[in-house]
C-alpha cells in the first residue's frame, strides 16, 4: 500500500515527531492565507507570503506529499479554505522551505451559462495539490504564479 493511500490515522503517525508542527503550521497558514483573501487581493497575499527569492531546494516525494496531505487535511478546520486558498497556503509552506512552486489557474465550461474555477500547485512538473492530472484536464489554465522559479 503507498503512503499516500494510508489510513488517516495511519498518515499522521507516519508524519512523525514533526507531524504536530507541521499539521499546525498548515492550519494557521491556511487561516492567514483565508483571511487575507477575504479581506485583500491575490497580489497582495501572494507578496506578503511569497517575497521574492530563489528557491531551488528539492524535497523527497515522501516529504511533498506529507505537506499537501497536511495542507488538505487542515483545510477541513478552516471554513471557505476554497481551492485557491490551499493551494496558496502549499505555496507559503513550501516557500518556507525554499521549494518553488506553481500555482495554476483554470476555468472550463460548467454548463451553458457558467464557467467553474480551479486552482492547484505544481512542483517539479507534478501536480501536488488540487486534484488528479486527469481531473484537472477539462481546466484551461489562465494563469500561473511561479513561487522562486528560475
Amino acid at each position: 500500500m503507498s503512503k499516500s493511500r494510508l489510513h488517516p490515522a495511519r498518515k499522521l503517525i507516519a508524519l512523525g515527531p514533526s507531524g504536530p508542527a507541521l499539521l499546525a503550521e498548515a492550519v494557521i497558514t491556511l487561516i492567514r492565507i483565508r483571511l487575507g483573501l477575504t479581506f485583500s487581493s491575490l497580489t497582495r497575499v501572494q507578496a506578503g507570503f511569497l517575497p521574492a527569492a530563489t528557491l531551488t531546494r528539492h524535497l523527497p516525494p515522501d516529504a511533498l506529499e506529507q505537506i499537501a496531505w497536511s495542507t488538505r487535511n487542515m483545510a477541513r478546520l478552516v471554513p471557505g479554505a476554497s481551492c485557491l486558498t490551499q493551494g496558496l497556503a502549499l505555496q507559503a509552506l513550501l516557500h518556507r522551505r525554499s521549494v518553488a512552486s506553481e500555482l495554476k489557474l483554470g476555468v472550463r465550461r460548467d454548463g451553458p451559462d457558467g464557467l467553474a474555477a480551479h486552482a492547484w500547485v505544481v512542483v517539479d512538473g507534478r501536480v501536488v495539490i488540487g486534484g488528479a492530472v486527469r481531473d484537472l484536464a477539462p481546466f484551461a489554465p489562465i494563469a500561473g504564479f511561479g513561487s522562486g522559479q528560475k
